[in-house]
């Protein structure tokens, strides 16, 4: 192993374009690896726009896979207030069907990632397979 270059890969669902503060982690320390010339992929969701740190992953833009994310389905008790019996009833019969949901599975049932995971995971095997190499690190990320 000695003399040998470090390789990472990182899998992040949040990452520039993403407007908000959840990618900037990880597009800091891309920009540092860049610069301590380390090779690394970097696997991320699709997001479309311009965000502040955008300028930060122009020099390694050729590092980043993409993936295609999947929209959560958001239950009909978090959005609709019921007006009519008929809602109310269905509104009940979400938040009942939510709550039993939560206890039999594992994991955070508000995670908007869960729905892209696959997409994910279909994704980081296809990098290992296309670039033929064994990662010495694979780092990811949900937040």
């Amino acid at each position: 192993m000695e003399g040998e270059k470090v390789k990472l890969l990182i899998i992040s669902y949040y990452f520039p374009p993403f407007k908000r503060v959840g990618c900037r982690r990880w597009a800091k320390q891309a920009k540092f690896l860049c610069k301590k010339d380390v090779d690394f992929k970097v696997l991320a969701g699709r997001y479309y726009g311009d965000s502040p740190w955008s300028s930060d992953i122009e020099e390694f833009e050729n590092k980043i896979e993409r993936v295609e994310l999947v929209t959560p389905k958001i239950p009909y008790h978090k959005r609709v207030i019921p007006a009519s019996l008929i809602s109310k009833l269905r509104w009940r019969v979400s938040k009942k069907y939510w709550k039993l949901r939560n206890n039999l599975k594992y994991g955070n049932h508000n995670d908007v990632s869960e729905p892209s995971v696959k997409s994910f995971k279909r994704a980081t095997f296809s990098i290992i397979e296309k670039y033929k190499v064994n990662f010495g690190w694979i780092v990811i990320t949900r937040l």
